[in-house]
């Protein structure tokens, strides 16, 4: 029900619907998961130590050609604009550029490709 509502921006009454639930089991359901994720966090994103950041990956001293360009490499930045359903009134404050309602996530990953940094 988690991945359905949120890879699919469904609403909890349409997700109770598909899954025979009531939308308040749907609700505290969503809400369980989504507080387990928040604490897994803590195992998958963290924040790079100075020694981390100054460290110079080993893909980057193998194939030296690439040296020049990514001296003081700290990872890779990218963003993307997720659809959202918010109220009628809260509307104005999601708006982007397509006229859809969105807002901006951020991540930024390191050459082993693990999440250091996310913003929404």
């Amino acid at each position: 029900m988690f991945l359905r509502t949120c890879g699919h921006n469904e609403v909890q009454r349409d997700v109770g619907l598909l899954f025979g639930q009531n939308q308040e089991t749907v609700k505290e359901k969503f809400f369980e998961v989504l507080t387990a994720t928040e604490l897994l966090t803590c195992d998958y994103i963290k924040t790079p130590t100075r020694q981390e950041l100054y460290r110079i990956h080993e893909q980057l001293q193998v194939a030296r050609r690439y040296e020049p360009y990514f001296n003081g490499f700290i990872g890779a930045n990218d963003g993307v604009h997720v659809c959202v359903k918010v109220k009628p009134e809260l509307q104005g404050i999601y708006w982007d550029r397509h006229g859809r309602t969105s807002f901006n996530v951020m991540a930024i990953c390191d050459l082993n490709m693990l999440f250091t940094y996310v913003w929404n």
